[in-house]
């Protein structure tokens, strides 16, 4: 005599398989490439908005950019000013993204915070990047005063 499943197995199985049948969907998708999905302008925002989560793990993106959550992090201040391209090292490599804010009293050679802003955009090859936005740059040593 077979036992029935229980509740919670059922839950399993049914939340397993819907994630199965969301992970296949979005593989199938990136790679027919169908066009009702595709515009000039990238896939179309459904597509954007459902994948998300999956879009933003595999993106392409600099590696000073967390992937789970982080805005900020420390780097070398090479130079650059509020509303222009900043420059700084990260291990070992040098960036230079727009900035919308430094703090003017910055040295360069100095230690400093970088916060950021991050993008998700998918081009209509269905490729996804990371575009940053450095909102703040500051000294990462607090001051004693």
């Amino acid at each position: 005599m077979r036992m029935p499943m229980s509740r919670y197995a059922r839950v399993l199985l049914v939340t397993g398989l819907a994630l199965l049948v969301y992970v296949a969907s979005f593989i199938f998708i990136r790679w027919t490439r169908p066009e009702f999905i595709n515009t000039n302008d990238g896939p179309i925002a459904i597509y954007r908005l459902l994948y998300w989560p999956i879009r933003w793990a595999i993106a392409t993106r600099p590696p000073y950019v967390s992937r789970f959550g982080a805005k900020s992090f420390n780097a070398k201040y090479e130079g650059g000013t509020s509303g222009s391209h900043v420059d700084f090292v990260y291990e070992g490599l040098p960036y230079s993204p727009y900035c919308s804010k430094v703090n003017p009293s910055l040295q360069v050679g100095s230690l400093a915070r970088f916060s950021y802003d991050a993008e998700l955009s998918c081009d209509d090859a269905f490729v996804d990047n990371v575009n940053i936005i450095i909102t703040n740059v500051v000294s990462a040593v607090p001051s004693l005063r």
